[in-house]
């Protein structure tokens, strides 16, 4: 603190403060994005259904995708089949595992063709808006969470760091008062 001092005087007070909260509002501003990922993250997780349990409202479902057409797809898994509807052209190929984040509602026809007495209907997923999504990395969800986690501890750490700072510039000022 002395070499800031005699460098600059009674003014050091005033460049610390200003980098001290700058630091502590960008770690702010980087916590807040970090949890509201976390948060996106947490309700795609909470909402992990397997077919046969899809019901109305957001639904998370993991399976073997088969394409019908350029935006629509039908999902399988082990215990059933649900139909997915995207707003944007979806490319993957027969049989490849995929996530499914959407948003559940309606039923739409069965496109396998289905045999007398069998269902006729399969819940219909729609992928459409911010957070929804089909993807060929099945493990996304959990990789978005831990990427959530570290962005949390570094705006955390961002903001203790630039209020240490500004406290660091309030004892430059009080040492710049007192000589």
């Amino acid at each position: 603190m002395e070499t800031l001092l005699n460098m600059f005087g009674g003014g050091a007070f005033w460049p610390l403060l200003l980098l001290g909260g700058a630091i502590a509002l960008a770690g702010l501003w980087v916590r807040a994005g970090g949890r509201r990922a976390a948060d996106r993250v947490a309700r795609a997780a909470l909402a992990r259904r397997r077919a046969h349990e899809v019901t109305p409202g957001p639904c998370t479902i993991a399976g073997s995708w088969r394409q019908l057409d350029e935006r629509r797809g039908l999902v399988e898994d082990d215990s059933g089949a649900v139909v997915v509807a995207c707003d944007e052209p979806v490319a993957h190929r027969d049989g490849a595992r995929v996530l499914v984040v959407g948003i559940a509602g309606g039923d739409a026809d069965d496109p396998r063709g289905t045999a007398y007495r069998a269902q006729a209907r399969l819940p219909r997923v729609a992928v459409v808006g911010e957070g929804c999504f089909v993807s060929g990395d099945v493990g996304q969800l959990e990789r978005a969470a831990r990427r959530a986690a570290r962005q949390v501890t570094l705006g955390g750490a961002c903001f203790a760091s630039g209020v240490a700072l500004a406290a660091a510039a309030v004892l430059v000022a009080m040492r710049a008062v007192g000589s």
